[in-house]
């Protein structure tokens, strides 16, 4: 389901009633700030309860702002909408991180506080806008809002606001219809505790689930992991499909395999939004999300061409051996940076077997079982026998 803003007024005229539902409009401002978890969380509820308040205005001109202080950590947050409901927001300290209420849920009433005030500015396009303003008591934002109507409009209002977070992002987008009707991904979404894969993902264009290849949705990104089949991740939440690390931490929805984080082996959380950034260390280049150090060091490494130096800076750095060379994995295959004829890949091989040392015994090689033109290879595990 879209975002979506509905009002209902009963019979008699006595109860007005507004429900919203803002996941996109959540998702985006957390892409936008960066927000971690709990300013996520407190940003995403003051922008629905002003989209509510806004929507409730009747001139097409009008606007209306909802800005906290309340002393707590995360500042000053503020939310305008215009009279449709459109809305935007900031909070000032986006990155702020404090440890988990005794119920294991994020603690926004600490973070925000409730040393400050709630002010919301009416815009009406009269000469002054209408500005009124209430103590925070609880820092919860639904609750202060309710107690805003109250207190400065005289309206008893019942208000309640929610977002739901999984590790640093919000799933941004519909959940499946499977999940819908069977239910069993629902409670673990909503309860917050989806299963945990541990191990490599390997990009791939059609998921097989239940023996069956799938026709692909173009709203996800699809892997192959080791233990748990095919798994499917919203292309919303991740900026670098290509996942060459040789572990993640990953928390899923185990019926439709639907991914709803991943995690690097340096702890850095990879679904933070398709707009999020990754760095590129000093003297390395980026295979996917892995950092691969230049060894221009080696001779003989100048004569190759572009595409064959990407290939030996792969080997040489031995970033894709680690499991093979520790025994954890028989072989491990990989695409080459780029396809290169049979000739040019064995004189990558060559160098690279020449520069590791003549004396040791190595614990793993590289082979294809590519024809004249290679794009795949793998690292192999070496027994010997002394």
């Amino acid at each position: 389901m879209s975002d979506q803003l509905i009002r209902a007024i009963s019979q008699d005229g006595l109860i007005k009633v507004s429900a919203v539902s803002t996941r996109d409009l959540t998702e985006r401002a957390r892409q936008i700030h960066k927000t971690l978890p709990v300013a996520t969380a407190a940003l995403g509820r003051l922008l629905a309860g002003a989209s509510m308040m806004g929507n409730a205005l009747k001139e097409e001109a009008a606007s209306l702002t909802l800005q906290i202080k309340g002393g707590g950590p995360l500042g000053t947050l503020l939310a305008v909408s215009d009279h449709e409901g459109n809305v935007r927001g900031t909070v000032e300290h986006p990155a702020v991180d404090i440890p988990l209420r005794e119920d294991g849920k994020l603690d926004v009433g600490e973070a925000v506080g409730n040393q400050g005030t709630l002010t919301v500015i009416r815009d009406l396009r009269m000469k002054e806008p209408y500005v009124g303003s209430v103590g925070l008591l609880w820092g919860e934002i639904a609750e202060d809002i309710a107690l805003y109507f109250v207190e400065s409009e005289q309206i008893p209002t019942a208000c309640g606001l929610g977002v739901l977070v999984f590790g640093f992002g919000v799933l941004g987008i519909r959940l499946t219809d499977k999940i819908e009707r069977t239910g069993r991904d629902l409670e673990l979404y909503r309860a917050g505790t989806p299963a945990l894969y541990v191990g490599p993902l390997l990009l791939v264009d059609r998921p097989v689930r239940d023996g069956a290849k799938q026709i692909p949705d173009e709203r996800y990104v699809y892997y192959r992991s080791a233990t748990e089949g095919d798994l499917q991740c919203a292309v919303t939440l991740i900026s670098q499909t290509q996942l060459m690390q040789p572990s993640y931490r990953v928390t899923y929805l185990p019926e439709t395999g639907t991914i709803l984080s991943i995690t690097d082996m340096a702890g850095v959380l990879r679904t933070g939004g398709e707009d999020m950034e990754l760095p590129t260390p000093v003297g390395c280049w980026l295979y996917g999300d892995l950092a691969v150090p230049i060894c221009d060091e080696v001779e003989g490494y100048d004569a190759l061409t572009r595409e064959q130096r990407a290939l030996f800076d792969l080997l040489y750095s031995q970033v894709l051996s680690g499991d093979v060379a520790a025994g954890n994995l028989p072989t491990r295959s990989f695409d080459l940076p780029y396809e290169l004829k049979k000739a040019e890949f064995n004189q990558v091989l060559e160098l690279y077997e020449t520069s590791v040392g003549k004396d040791e015994y190595p614990n793993h090689g590289y082979r294809t079982d590519d024809g004249r033109i290679v794009r795949r290879a793998y690292c192999y595990g070496i027994i010997h026998s002394r």
